[in-house]
């Protein structure tokens, strides 16, 4: 609902507990629970399996930054406790520009936000295939999409790159 624009992020944070307790019948605030739930979001920062050796070696050639659908106390806080925070450059959360991913608006913002980088200079890596890579594809950009679970393309895009770990890219980027 949040990437078709049809719910704000301030609403998403509640309104997912809700169905969530009226389809198991929990009797409990929703409101009440979303606030516990995103203080301790915003204090977990686990990395994917190679994150950081990855970041590393690419580090040297390539100005990475953050884009995000997730919330801004959230992102910012976790970005701030993670270990791989000195090799993001920019994190550009939607909660903060006013789009959500994949609207060509948030791309935009985020464009200009990392000063309107040429788009054949720039890869999205993403995981969510409606948000990051059909976002990304529309906008204009080549797309590699992080799919560890071997998940079958869901439509034909002309993707540049799929990867089921993330040490593959590595050896893509130069």
């Amino acid at each position: 609902m949040l990437e078709k624009g049809l719910l704000a992020p301030d609403a998403l944070k509640v309104r997912r507990f809700e169905l969530l307790f009226e389809a198991m019948d929990i009797k409990q605030s929703a409101a009440e629970f979303s606030a516990v739930y995103l203080d301790c979001l915003a204090g977990c920062s686990e990395l994917i399996d190679g994150a950081h050796e990855m970041l590393d070696a690419l580090r040297s050639n390539y100005q990475m930054a953050v884009l995000t659908n997730g919330l801004r106390a959230v992102q910012r806080a976790r970005l701030s406790c993670s270990a791989i925070r000195e090799h993001i450059s920019e994190i550009v959360i939607s909660d903060e520009i006013g789009f959500a991913k994949p609207a060509p608006e948030f791309f935009e913002a985020a464009f200009a936000r990392l000063g309107n980088p040429p788009k054949r200079e720039v890869l999205m890596i993403g995981d969510n295939w409606i948000s990051d890579i059909q976002g990304a594809f529309h906008y204009g950009l080549d797309t590699c999409w992080f799919n560890p679970c071997r998940q079958p393309r869901p439509d034909n895009l002309a993707i540049t790159l799929e990867i089921a770990s993330l040490p593959e890219l590595t050896k893509w980027l130069p």
